[in-house]
Formats: structure tokens, sequence, C-alpha cells
């Protein structure tokens, strides 16, 4: 008995030998596609990992920058509180005469002219003035400083 005789005929053993092949290139071609699967459930797995990690390194980066924010504010009001000390100090240095003002400022109100309780306010507002000037400088200083520090640690 020969092979075709026990399949039924030429055309029942061409119809076993497609539905072989056909069988086989179905099984090859699930292989493949469970191969192509877990490469693009790794390949996703890894985005994601990466994607997580530079989510991390974002935020890390951001409360750094927050961070160096907040000391370059902190040092900008403690520049501050010690500009008002300073024109404080000098307003009293200035009244109790341990600091005199240059001669360019003295001459505001005319000593022959005017009345001694006009020479006190004049000088008085004078001291006060400088305290201003003073803190104003400071002040100014001080926030370009702030600004120059902010503007550094944003371009680290």
């Amino acid at each position: 008995m020969t092979i075709v005789q026990l399949l039924g005929g030429i055309r029942a053993t061409i119809f076993a030998l497609l539905a072989a092949l056909f069988l086989t290139g179905g099984i090859v071609q699930t292989f493949r596609l469970h191969y192509v699967e877990g490469r693009n459930a790794t390949l996703a797995n890894a985005l994601g990992k990466a994607q997580a990690d530079a989510q991390i390194a974002a935020r890390k980066a951001e409360a750094e920058k927050a961070q160096a924010i907040a000391v370059i504010a902190d040092k900008y009001e403690q520049d501050k509180r010690e500009a008002d000390e300073a024109q404080k100090r000098l307003v009293a240095d200035l009244r109790a005469g341990t600091v005199r003002l240059q001669d360019r400022w003295r001459g505001c109100v005319s000593d022959v002219a005017a009345t001694a309780a006009e020479r006190d306010a004049a000088a008085a507002d004078r001291e006060a003035s400088a305290g201003r000037i003073v803190r104003a400088a400071r002040d100014a200083d001080d926030q370009i400083r702030a600004l120059q520090d902010i503007v550094k640690a944003d371009r680290k």
C-alpha cells in the first residue's frame, strides 16, 4: 500500500500536504508573533523605565533649583535686614556726633539767617536723608546681587 492509496488518492494527498504546509507556516508565524510581542514588551518596559527616570531627574533638578533660589532669597532678606540696621546705625551715629557729614551736605541752611530751630530741623533732615541714601544704595546692591545669583543658578 502506498501513501497515496492510504490517503485516498492524489487529491487527498495534495490536500493533506497543503494542510501540513499551512499548519507548519501558521506555527512558524505564531512563534514569530510571540517573539515580536515579547521584544515589544521588553522595549515598552525599557521605555517606561526611561520615562520614569527622566521624570525623577527633572523633579530632582527642579527641587535643586528651588532650593538654590530659596537660599538666594534668604540671603537677600538677610541683606535687607542688615541694610535697615546700617541705616539706623548711621542716623544714630550722625545724631550722636560720632559720624559727620561731608561739608557739601552741611551747607543747606545758612547759619547767619537760620534760627536755632531751623538749623536743628535741617540737621535732622540731613541725617535722615543720609540714612535713606545709604539704605537705598545698599538695597540696590542687594537686589542686583540676588538677581545675579538667580541667573547664575538658573544657568547651571
